[in-house]
């Protein structure tokens, strides 16, 4: 949202219908301090994923990660 701001000039994604906040579901599946934000290793440590040989700040890697530690988190109990 914030490239799309900076690149476009507007934070509205009109080519987008539906979003799913990735980091604040994370957050919330676990206790989390309160006013700090969970980055997707933090996530990826909690669950036990093995980040070896993804490069971070990189879409695929990232992407990957991300579906990685989705699915930990479905698949984890609360």
């Amino acid at each position: 949202m914030e490239n799309h701001q900076y690149y476009w000039g507007t934070d509205r994604l009109d080519y987008i219908e539906e979003y799913v906040n990735l980091q604040s579901f994370c957050e919330r599946r676990v206790y989390y301090k309160k006013g700090k934000q969970m980055g997707l290793s933090t996530a990826a440590q909690l669950l036990g994923i093995d980040e070896q040989g993804m490069e971070h700040h990189r879409a695929l890697d990232d992407s990957l990660l991300a579906l990685a530690c989705f699915r930990g988190f479905m698949m984890r109990k609360s």
